[in-house]
């Protein structure tokens, strides 16, 4: 059985402030510079500004409000605080989550600046989850917030196709593919790589669509999922009354998964930055276990071993472009079980949101 989920993360940046002249609150202190600036070089010096990051997804206006008491993370998780603060594990990963997705939308819009500000000239930290806090000169703030702007006011929407394609290593070469290229923008068209693709000497695993906002981070999975039994319970069941062992199910999720996001530049080029993950079935051994109960059977349990990798990418494409690279475990290796290599074709379009 074949699912496809999607998911978008949306982000609201809100207008900045400069840094208090006195520490407010932990967090205007942890990022505050250490002096206050002198009024002759004011203009020069750095400021504190804060933005907040929302993840817009699976909740309603209330639940999303400042007051609800939930945290807007990832997807559609929606943890309490009091549920984060006691230390729950599930909740601190989600916060973890959302912080470190709060940093990397704070680093990917000041890498996509023109031109492009040397990490010396800024201090970025991430105060709490969901809240980016940004130290730099005025100048550097003005273009920030400008590129933010634009990018969220934009009319446009980038169409993006996703594609895992197995093929051998010569077969991508032709492509200009290898594996020492890393993460390549093709030179071909889209309908040229189209034709190629169509030729029969490759398969291709999935190719789901979605479109997103500019600066809008999302998700799309293409999995195959099975059941499998991962242990045995007892029941009292009718007539009877007797003991039976029933199954206890789980589920096995398998396929591809990217999250993307992008932004439109200048002459129309988007900026892509993608994570993947592919995982598969490695091996799937069956052990015998002692039900205690319904005259203590043996009975068979499934242990599923499944390979993940991931891998991330970066670049710059045109508009109807398309970036290319391997997917490679941390050995350099790609190859699928029949020694054949996976590679991933990301093509971005900008397209109008009225169409």
């Amino acid at each position: 059985m074949i699912q496809t989920f999607a998911a978008l993360f949306v982000f609201v940046p809100l207008v900045s402030s400069p840094a208090p002249s006195a520490p407010q609150s932990p967090r205007a202190e942890l990022v505050r510079p250490d002096a206050a600036p002198s009024r002759a070089h004011a203009a020069e010096e750095r400021v504190l500004a804060l933005y907040e990051v929302r993840d817009l997804v699976g909740g309603s206006e209330a639940e999303l409000a400042p007051d609800s008491g939930a945290l807007p993370l990832l997807g559609d998780l929606f943890v309490r605080r009091n549920a984060a603060e006691s230390g729950d594990d599930a909740a601190a990963q989600a916060r973890e989550a959302a912080r470190k997705q709060t940093l990397e939308l704070g680093r990917f819009v000041l890498a996509r600046l023109a031109p492009k500000p040397d990490a010396s000239e800024y201090q970025l930290e991430v105060p709490a989850p969901g809240s980016l806090a940004l130290v730099a000169k005025p100048e550097l703030h003005q273009r920030f917030k400008a590129f933010v702007q634009d990018q969220r006011e934009s009319p446009l929407l980038v169409d993006l196709q996703v594609r895992w394609i197995e093929g051998s290593l010569a077969e991508f070469a032709a492509l200009g593919v290898t594996r020492e290229s890393g993460p390549k923008a093709l030179e071909t068209s889209a309908e040229e790589l189209d034709r190629t693709l169509a030729s029969g000497r490759f398969d291709t695993l999935s190719a789901p669509r979605l479109l997103s906002h500019p600066l809008q981070r999302a998700s799309i999975s293409v999995m195959d999922e099975s059941k499998y039994v991962q242990d045995w319970r007892v029941e009292k069941v009718l007539p009877g009354p007797k003991e039976i062992a029933v199954p206890v199910l789980g589920t096995l999720r398998i396929g591809q998964t990217a999250t993307v996001r992008s932004a439109v530049l200048a002459k129309g080029d988007v900026a892509l930055e993608l994570a993947v993950e592919r995982s598969k079935l490695a091996a799937l051994r069956t052990v015998e276990t002692q039900v205690r109960g319904a005259g203590d059977p043996r009975l068979e349990i499934a242990l599923p071993e499944v390979q993940t990798t991931r891998v991330t990418a970066s670049g710059l494409v045109a508009n109807g472009g398309t970036l290319a690279f391997l997917v490679q475990d941390a050995s350099g290796v790609t190859q699928t079980k029949d020694g054949r290599e996976l590679l991933v074709l990301v093509t971005a379009r900008v397209r109008s949101e009225a169409k």
